[in-house]
C-alpha cells in the first residue's frame, strides 16, 4: 500500500481497513475508490438522472423517459427516525 498511496499517514492499515475500488464493466473506467473498514456497507454516493442529462445534454429523450421513474423518499424517511 505505501508505494500506492502518499503521504505515509493516508496508508491504509491491513487489517483495519479495506481498498475497495468500483469499476466499468464494459470499458473498464475506474468510478470510485472508498477506503472503510472491513465489512463496511457501501457508500451510496449519488443516483444519476439520466431523463435530465438525455433531455438537457445530449438535447434528446431517453428511450423509456418518465416523470415519475423516482421520487426521492429521503426527508420523508430520515423523519421517522426522531420518533
Amino acid at each position: 500500500m505505501k508505494a500506492v498511496y502518499d503521504p505515509a499517514p493516508a496508508v491504509p492499515e491491513a487489517g483495519w481497513q479495506e481498498v475497495r475500488e468500483y469499476f466499468c464493466p464494459d470499458c473498464g473506467t475506474q468510478h470510485a475508490v472508498e477506503v472503510v473498514p472491513p465489512g463496511y456497507p457501501v457508500i451510496f454516493e449519488m443516483l444519476p438522472d439520466l431523463d435530465k442529462f438525455y433531455a438537457d445534454y445530449l438535447g434528446r429523450p431517453l428511450a423509456d423517459a418518465s416523470e415519475d421513474w423516482y421520487r426521492d423518499r429521503t426527508a420523508e424517511t430520515t423523519a421517522t427516525w426522531n420518533q
